[in-house]
């Protein structure tokens, strides 16, 4: 079995961690060669081992210089993958709905759900807000191509955002409307 140097430096951060809580908890210190010899077991208790120290490697990666994104494996780090996953598919299924539009017929109820779903798989994708600004720019890049009509892509797509928002505001607005908290001037009941 052949590791990269990242491998290995991660599991030596995941066994010196384990290590130390184990001499936390415990009062003494496991060896580091009785962690690698039972990481190194083919039974359910060796394969348990390896998942804890793959999981605290991934939660330990910033220690490392670079670490790519794809080789981290932790929940967050997935559910990442999953939100990046949808943002890639609803921004290709409009740019498809774009594709389908001809130029002399007017834009569809299909199209315009489709752009609302990309702009909330857009908000929704872990990032920071210049990467959200370049993936809208590149949706509208693309409308603007297949549409063929500079002004009905990018109109379709701001009413698009508006809609976007105004459904995201009800929605984060809709428990406080329902129940509205008293105001402080208010005597309490």
């Amino acid at each position: 079995m052949r590791l990269s140097i990242r491998d290995v430096s991660r599991f030596l951060i995941a066994a010196e961690l384990l290590r130390a809580k184990t001499a936390e908890n415990a009062g003494k210190p496991l060896a580091f060669d009785y962690v690698a010899d039972a990481a190194l077991r083919t039974d359910e208790s060796g394969d348990r081992l390896r998942q804890a120290l793959q999981i605290l490697g991934d939660q330990q990666e910033g220690l490392l210089r670079n670490t790519p994104l794809h080789t981290g494996t932790s929940e967050r780090v997935m559910q990442g993958r999953e939100a990046e996953v949808r943002f890639l598919k609803a921004v290709h299924s409009a740019t498809l709905a774009f594709a389908e539009l001809r130029p002399d017929a007017p834009p569809t109820e299909r199209i315009r759900e489709r752009l609302i779903d990309a702009v909330r798989a857009i908000d929704e994708t872990p990032g920071s807000i210049h990467e959200r600004r370049e993936w809208l720019g590149n949706l509208r890049t693309q409308a603007v191509g297949l549409c063929g009509n500079e002004e009905i892509a990018l109109g379709l797509l701001r009413d698009a955002e508006r809609v976007y928002m105004e459904r995201y505001m009800a929605e984060r607005l809709a428990p406080f409307i329902k129940n509205p908290m008293p105001h402080s001037d208010e005597p309490a009941s």
